[in-house]
């Protein structure tokens, strides 16, 4: 497993890479990254928004050799409007 995370005065960018043959979960905190957050996942088809749970983790389930690409920090990922998508 892999993680780095790009920072950018217009957000930030969390790259998951899944180097296993089975699924993994990885729990883990994003800087600036509130309860209830909703990070925009750049990778899914609906680019549909996570949700940083009551405990502040980011909680995603890679399959085997996947990978997600969470993005937050920016008014594109505001839960209002993921919500409303």
């Amino acid at each position: 497993m892999l993680a780095h995370i790009s920072c950018t005065p217009d957000g930030r960018v969390l790259a998951l890479h899944n180097f296993a043959g089975r699924l993994l979960t990885v729990r883990l905190r994003l800087p600036e990254t509130a309860p209830g957050g909703r990070p925009t996942d750049l990778r899914a088809e609906d680019h549909a928004g996570l949700t940083v749970s009551d405990d502040g983790l980011l909680r995603v389930e890679l399959p085997a050799y996947g990978y997600r690409w969470p993005r937050a920090g920016t008014s594109a990922d505001d839960p209002e409007r993921v919500a409303a998508g």
